[in-house]
């Protein structure tokens, strides 16, 4: 069987970064694909103010919705899928392989697979991240609780959580919920590259 021609970049995940590198791939007129499992950590972002020019904020859903058709008005492919295995050949081409076992040549990757949380074991807790009740990121959602009180959940030291905290001035501590292991199983680590 003949190996598949190779493109020029292969985008794994599709939320902001990847959508970016989509429409930018395709405004150079690269050979490329996106392939995406459809679970966008963005998706669950009730409301930002993080990203310039939507001064109002905008909803995770609403802005992936925008950056897809961004990406595609200038001819970008975004494939429903997930990639199972990446390595290197030793001429350089880097070799994906997709759950449906699919396989695709590369000369580049970019790795968008965004990052998942180590979230605490709480009910009903991917509602209450889509209500804006639980915060992941203290840069990015800070801005969402200025003049609240705030709880800060986690496995850091109280000089971290005032660090926190403390991005935000007007912001005052209600409690430090201090954690001493990992809230439960991590996730498996993505797959790895390797040198042929």
């Amino acid at each position: 069987m003949t190996p598949p021609d190779p493109i020029d970049c292969l985008v794994i995940g599709a939320g902001p970064a990847g959508l970016a590198t989509a429409i930018y791939l395709a405004r150079f007129r690269r050979r490329f694909e996106v392939i995406d499992d459809g679970n966008s950590r963005a998706a669950w972002i009730p409301v930002s103010h993080n990203l310039a020019g939507f001064t109002n904020g905008i909803s995770g859903k609403n802005l992936l919705s925008r950056m897809r058709s961004h990406a595609k008005k200038y001819g970008a492919a975004i494939t429903r899928g997930s990639i199972v295995k990446l390595a290197k050949e030793t001429g350089g081409w880097f070799v994906a392989t997709g759950a449906d076992g699919r396989v695709i040549r590369a000369s580049t990757v970019m790795l968008a697979t965004g990052v998942i949380d180590d979230e605490p074991a709480l009910p009903q807790l991917r509602q209450a991240v889509r209500r804006g009740l639980i915060r992941h990121r203290r840069i990015c959602d800070g801005y969402e609780v200025i003049d609240n009180k705030v709880g800060v959940i986690g496995s850091i030291t109280i000089s971290e959580a005032r660090w926190t905290v403390s991005l935000w001035p007007a912001t005052s501590p209600a409690a430090w919920i201090r954690s001493s292991s990992r809230w439960g199983k991590r996730p498996s680590p993505p797959p790895q590259s390797t040198t042929g």
